[in-house]
């Protein structure tokens, strides 16, 4: 189990400065910390190291040697660094994005929270955390349009929008690849690496089919049946997806504290104890409020209980994005892009659609 994480950068007149730390009671001494800033200094590059730091493992994250930034996670002696790096990655963007504005203090414990659990997460959750990355997020949005584009012109791109300084765009590709959105290769007659999009990732509201189905199963009332489906028949009838809406969503589902809440309704109707039993850290009323105010909850009064009930499901999967056809065959035609680049995306299509089947 984690024993902490510290967040401190270098200065050059008072050494190593810790900016925030957790838990709040996290002791990391001047020697470990200049350690870690040295072992990084050595390289002196961005990225991921796993050290012995005095009887604990560590594994760090450095911002480079323009803002000398580490973010550490301190670990026991048998815990695996490998099983935290990818999530280590993803909460370093998110703290160094914020880092001149000082928000990452008020979200850093529930980046620890979910840097911890990172190892434990399900496909979905590392979809929504994907999607909840800016940098990903943009990353998604420019190829949804271009279907590939070379290293070098997206690094352009991404840096006009982003700080340069904080963003490990390297480390941000290849967790792309481990999670099978892109495929970087090489293409005959090009001089550089191109960044092909092999899967979208889609997310929109869907009804809770299986609650629906008969809720007395679930634990609601057979009183409030036709009530509880008015209630979602009248949400869908006006739903639209918005990309303000999914933001919204999937910023809410990425707490995990709410996620657990989620996951729990999907499966039955519940009272408010049945969260507290749930071991939620938040207070459970704050949290309820928020999934109600989003429209995924919806509460039923019953005989001096409140019932809670999903009024909405969340759907988000990676799917092949099928619309790059298009693309392709718009390039093609108006002789937008050399022949071997058009070949080369139809054959990573090509394998990424077998390969799906296959599993």
């Amino acid at each position: 189990m984690p024993v902490g994480l510290v967040l401190f950068k270098w200065d050059d007149l008072e050494g190593n400065v810790i900016l925030t730390k957790f838990p709040p009671s996290l002791s990391v001494s001047e020697k470990n910390l200049n350690q870690i800033f040295d072992t990084h200094e050595l390289s002196g590059e961005k990225g991921v190291i796993s050290l012995m730091v005095g009887e604990l493992n560590a594994i760090s994250y450095y911002s480079g040697a323009q803002s000398k930034i580490c973010i550490t996670l301190l670990l026991n002696i048998d815990d695996d660094p490998d099983e935290f790096e990818n999530g280590l990655v993803d909460i370093s963007q998110q703290i160094l994005l914020n880092i001149e504005n000082r928000k990452y203090i008020q979200f850093f414990p529930a980046l620890y929270k979910k840097l911890i659990n990172y190892p434990r997460l399900s496909e979905e959750q590392y979809l929504l955390m994907a999607l909840q990355n800016m940098i990903i997020r943009s990353i998604l949005k420019i190829l949804r349009d271009v279907g590939f584009i070379s290293k070098s012109k997206l690094k352009g791109l991404i840096f006009e929008k982003f700080n340069e300084e904080y963003v490990d765009l390297d480390s941000i590709l290849f967790e792309m690849v481990q999670k099978e959105l892109i495929e970087i290769a090489s293409v005959r007659g090009e001089k550089e690496l191109f960044i092909f999009l092999i899967n979208d990732i889609v997310c929109f509201r869907i009804p809770p089919f299986r609650l629906m189905e008969n809720p007395s199963d679930y634990g609601l009332p057979k009183q409030l049946k036709e009530d509880y489906i008015a209630r979602i028949n009248e949400f869908f009838k006006v739903y639209h997806v918005s990309k303000q809406e999914k933001e919204e969503i999937t910023d809410l589902l990425n707490n995990l504290d709410i996620y657990s809440m989620f996951a729990t309704l999907r499966n039955k109707i519940c009272r408010k104890l049945d969260f507290n039993k749930e071991g939620l850290k938040e207070e459970t009323d704050k949290l309820i409020d928020r999934m109600i105010k989003i429209q995924i909850v919806e509460c039923f009064e019953y005989k001096e209980n409140t019932l809670y009930a999903l009024k909405t499901d969340f759907f988000i999967e990676k799917l092949i994005p099928e619309y790059a056809l298009n693309t392709i065959k718009m390039y093609y035609e108006k002789n937008l892009q050399s022949p071997e680049l058009l070949i080369k995306y139809l054959e990573i299509l090509n394998n990424t659609y077998h390969n799906s089947r296959e599993e």
